[in-house]
C-alpha cells in the first residue's frame, strides 16, 4: 500500500514494493521503477578511492626479478639446444650403425671393408680401381644411392707408380652429408665432406696411430709371434680379434656372427666420435678409425712392461702383472686426450665436444653415451672382437 498523504521533496514512503509508482513531482525526475523493483540496490553516494603509487623499493624489486628471469633464459635455451644436439648426434651414429647392419645382411653376415679397392668404369668408358671407404659403402643404405652412382660415373683416372689404373673421386662429389657429422662439431659441419664418426680398427702400430695415408694398417701387417713371417693364419686371427673393420684380405673376413659367438655384439664397439676425423671419402686409417696403439719393431709386436700386451701365448691380455695400461694417467689413446681443435695432430681415438664423453655404437646396433672416465682395461675389452680367445680376462657388462 502506498501512502500519498503528503508528498514532500524529502521522501516517499512505499510499503508495497510490487506497486510501481510514478511521481508527478518535478523534483523526483520521472519514473521510480528502477528503485522500486525488488533486489535492485539503492544508489550510493560517490566515494573517492585513494591509490598508492610504486615506491622506489617496489620498482627496484620488480626490476631485480625481471633481470634475474632474463638472465636465466639463455641458460634454458642453451640447455635445450645441448639436449637437442646430443639427441641428434645419437640419431646420426645410430643411423650409421643400422646401415652397417643392413649392408652386412646383404653381404651374408660379412662386414663391409674399412677400405676396398673396387674396379669401376666411369661415364667416359675408362676402367680402373677406386678406393671405396666404409662410409661410401653405406651410401645406398643411407638413401644416397644416386651419390654412389655419381661417384663411380664421375671418377677420374689418377695413375700412380703403384697402380697405373688408379682412380679418384671428382671434386663435385665431395659434398657434405648431415648424417656424417655431429651437430656440436661445427668445424665438421662447416667443412665440405667432413666426418665426425669413425670405425673400430683394433690394435694399430704406434707409428700409424697419428696417420696412415698409405694404408699400411692391415690384417697381415703385424707379426704377433716374432718367430715367423707376418701374415700367417695365426697372425690374421689375432689381428682380427682386436677390431671390427679392416681393409679387404683374401684369407680373412670379419662377420657379425663371429663377433656374437666370441666377445659378443653388445660388448664390442663398432663406431664412435672423433672430432679430428678426416672426410667420409678419406682412406687414411687414422682419420677414419679408432684403435689402440701398440709397440711394433719391423712389423714385430713388442711385449713386456709399458705395453698393453704380455706374451705371444696370451697376446691380448692387458691385465698381466706389471702392466702399466691402467696406471697411465693420460695415454695418447684415451678419450678426448689433448683435443683442442682439428688443426692439431690427429689421433685415432674417441673424442667429441660433448661434456663427459662420446657417443658410441655397439655391434648389436645399440647406441650409448660412453663416459670419458671409463677404466682402461674395460675400454680395451670393448674394442676387441675375440679377446677372450687370446688371453683377455672375462668381461663385466656392468663395468661401464
Amino acid at each position: 500500500m502506498v501512502h500519498l498523504g503528503k508528498l514532500s521533496r524529502a521522501s516517499i514512503v512505499v510499503t508495497d514494493p510490487k506497486i510501481l509508482c510514478r511521481s508527478t513531482h518535478a523534483g523526483l525526475g520521472g519514473t521510480m521503477k528502477q528503485y522500486l523493483t525488488p533486489g535492485t540496490p539503492k544508489p550510493h553516494a560517490a566515494t573517492t578511492s585513494h591509490r598508492t603509487a610504486f615506491s622506489r623499493m617496489d620498482l627496484v624489486g620488480v626490476l631485480l626479478v625481471t633481470f634475474i628471469l632474463l638472465a636465466m633464459i639463455p641458460a634454458w635455451i642453451l640447455s635445450a639446444r645441448s639436449s637437442a644436439s646430443k639427441l641428434k648426434c645419437l640419431c646420426h651414429i645410430r643411423q650409421l650403425g643400422i646401415s652397417v647392419m643392413n649392408v652386412s645382411s646383404n653381404l651374408g653376415g660379412g662386414l663391409p671393408p674399412l677400405v676396398d679397392a673396387v674396379e669401376i668404369t666411369n661415364q667416359q668408358g675408362q676402367t680402373g680401381t677406386l678406393n671405396r671407404t666404409l662410409m661410401m659403402s653405406l651410401l645406398p643404405a643411407l638413401d644416397h644411392s644416386s651419390l654412389r652412382r655419381n661417384i663411380e660415373q664421375n671418377a677420374v683416372l689418377a695413375p700412380s707408380p703403384d697402380n697405373p689404373t688408379s682412380m679418384t673421386m671428382s671434386e663435385a662429389d665431395k659434398i657434405s652429408l648431415d648424417v656424417f657429422t655431429c651437430p656440436v662439431d661445427l668445424d665438421a659441419a662447416n667443412t665440405p665432406g667432413r666426418l665426425s664418426y669413425v670405425a673400430n680398427i683394433g690394435f694399430i702400430s704406434r707409428d700409424l696411430f697419428e696417420g696412415d695415408p698409405k694404408g699400411f694398417h692391415q690384417l697381415g701387417s703385424l707379426n704377433w709371434h716374432g718367430t715367423d713371417a707376418p701374415d700367417t693364419s695365426s697372425d690374421l686371427q689375432i689381428s682380427g680379434a682386436t677390431g671390427v673393420f679392416w681393409r679387404r684380405h683374401p684369407d680373412f673376413a670379419q662377420t657379425l656372427d663371429e663377433i656374437s659367438t666370441n666377445d659378443g655384439q653388445s660388448a664390442t664397439l663398432m663406431l664412435t666420435e672423433n672430432r679430428q676425423a678426416g672426410t667420409w671419402y678419406d682412406t687414411d686409417t687414422a682419420r677414419i678409425g679408432f684403435g689402440l696403439p701398440i709397440a711394433v719393431n719391423q712389423q714385430q709386436v713388442l711385449f713386456g712392461a709399458g705395453t698393453s700386451l704380455e706374451s705371444s701365448r696370451r697376446p691380448l691380455n692387458t691385465e698381466f702383472v706389471g702392466s702399466t695400461l691402467g696406471t697411465q694417467s693420460s695415454p695418447e689413446w684415451r678419450m678426448n686426450r689433448g683435443v683442442t681443435s682439428r688443426s692439431e695432430a690427429a689421433k685415432a681415438r674417441p673424442s667429441s665436444l660433448h661434456a663427459g664423453g662420446v657417443f658410441v655404437m655397439f655391434c648389436d646396433a645399440s647406441g650409448k653415451f660412453l663416459s670419458g672416465s671409463i677404466d682402461a682395461h674395460v675400454y680395451v675389452k670393448l674394442l676387441t672382437t675375440n679377446g677372450i680367445s687370446f688371453g683377455e680376462q672375462p668381461f663385466d657388462p656392468n663395468a661401464y
